[in-house]
């Protein structure tokens, strides 16, 4: 790789700033023809606060406020070597004494740079002494020639993958905010707070045709993961649960208003029509005891017509916020962080309440449903479905293993003690200090599995965004020490 790089910065009064950037970028992972990228910046603030006309209306209480924008455009490369050429292997085996090559992998000569443009709009205001101050973030932000990895593509081409593609377009909007104040300020007690707050919204805008844009099918086991334009990335499909079906009768077919689907006979005898599972390929007909899936289009039969959108792994609002105190000696800070709005696919509950083989299960399946259960009235709540080894389909991807992944959690306290000079003055000691930290205290959640706090990385190259596999929670620390400045 090779680069130039420049920079230009202008500022008149103290009031109107400007910088402009230019990076010029070659890369042998590219092909001739789209080898080299230009990703140029530009960004402009305006400190309205160094105004004379406004310095004399808010000398007193004002000591910032300025406008800020920019544009810039930057490029992302494939981490792949040789991703412009054809590579070659040899064969395993040998024929009369020879061994043969052939081509491993596709050459990518029209691969281009993945280009992020984005604008933002910023404004920083601070007041009172600087005891209080807000920082804010607006940002739009377009992905060209999106990335995506390892993609599958028919074997027609003499290739089950390719390492890299370009797919398509993709936008990130949002906007950030940090909000930082001191009520009480005075010699021996401090009283401060800090939150900050962020929204951000993916929507992919366009999707190349040659992509496969769905992992899981409708008659896979586990939830499904699909690309759509118009919806965001991390989004999770499946089918709409209704519990699980207790007795015969709930098992037969119902139009939209609830009334009985019948077919006829040769004699012409009525006959009722049962659910069923992807007919007439698989033709499974529901028994009591079996899971229940909505049958979105009225039609008998759940299939792919009956999957639809349970939600995606996007927070609506992330942040953090705590205080901070300081009397005489004295000082405590704690921290809160939080999501709000985002889903988790809890597969370890999938993976513990399915009931298909010999794994150990959850005790939750205490809950499955027998004869007894015939009735509605006598039928507990949350009642899992049967039991069946190998066979059914009481574990399909279903919105009963999408939860609601919001939670606040209480991420740290510290107390701190400081000694004083005078108290030091007969030691050798400069400064000492001990202290007592807390981390991960607890966490408020309505989500059933053992920490909310999943990954949520929803880059186009990872359809698990959001999935819970049980990993361990965040273990609870204690940590006393001291500190000496001798």
């Amino acid at each position: 790789m090779v680069s130039a790089y420049t920079q230009c910065q202008y500022s008149l009064l103290d009031r109107y700033l400007f910088n402009f950037t230019g990076r010029y970028d070659g890369n042998s992972r590219f092909g001739k023809d789209n080898r080299w990228g230009f990703f140029p910046s530009v960004s402009t603030r305006w400190r309205i606060s160094g105004e004379p006309f406004l310095k004399k209306l808010t000398s007193k209480w004002l000591n910032e406020l300025s406008f800020r924008a920019s544009w810039g455009v930057n490029g992302s490369e494939p981490s792949t070597d040789y991703a412009s050429v054809s590579t070659y292997q040899l064969y395993s085996y040998s024929y009369l004494g020879s061994t043969g090559i052939y081509p491993s992998s596709l050459e990518l000569s029209k691969l281009k740079w993945e280009r992020g443009t984005q604008f933002n709009l910023g404004l920083n205001f601070s007041a009172f002494d600087n005891r209080f101050s807000i920082d804010a973030e607006l940002y739009r932000k377009r992905t060209n020639d999106l990335f995506f990895k390892n993609l599958s593509i028919p074997s027609t081409t003499g290739f089950s993958s390719v390492a890299y593609m370009n797919v398509g377009r993709m936008d990130n909007n949002g906007w950030e905010l940090s909000i930082n104040m001191t009520p009480v300020r005075r010699k021996d007690l401090v009283v401060s707070f800090s939150m900050n707050l962020a929204r951000n919204e993916n929507k992919i805008q366009k999707i190349s045709n040659m992509v496969s844009n769905e992992s899981g099918s409708w008659n896979s086991r586990g939830m499904i993961r699909k690309w759509v334009e118009g919806q965001p990335l991390g989004s999770y499909y499946g089918y709409k649960s209704e519990g699980v079906y207790l007795n015969d009768d709930q098992t037969i077919a119902r139009d939209a208003s609830g009334n009985k689907i019948y077919t006829y006979d040769d004699s012409g005898t009525a006959q009722a029509v049962k659910m069923k599972f992807g007919y007439p390929s698989i033709a499974y007909e529901f028994q009591p005891g079996d899971a229940k899936y909505k049958d979105q289009n009225h039609d008998g039969n759940i299939d792919y017509q009956d999957i639809v959108y349970l939600g995606n792994a996007n927070p609506l609002l992330t942040g953090g916020f705590g205080p901070n105190i300081r009397y005489k000696q004295w000082s405590t800070n704690a921290y809160f962080n939080f999501r709000y709005g985002n889903k988790i696919y809890n597969y370890a509950k999938w993976n513990m309440e399915r009931m298909y083989g010999f794994d150990n299960q959850s005790k939750a399946t205490l809950r499955r449903w027998h004869h007894s259960y015939g009735d509605p009235s006598t039928a507990p709540k949350n009642l899992l479905p049967r039991a069946l080894y190998s066979k059914g389909y009481n574990d399909m991807g279903s919105d009963r293993y999408i939860e609601d992944g919001s939670f606040l959690r209480w991420k740290s306290l510290t107390i701190k003690y400081t000694f004083t000079r005078e108290q030091l003055k007969h030691t050798f000691i400069q400064d000492a200090n001990i202290y007592l930290t807390l981390q991960n205290l607890y966490c408020w959640t309505k989500y059933t599995g053992q920490d909310p706090e999943v990954s949520i990385n929803t880059s186009p190259s990872s359809d698990t965004s959001g999935y819970d596999y049980a990993t361990s929670p965040r273990s609870k620390e204690y940590t006393l020490g001291i500190s000496l400045t001798f």
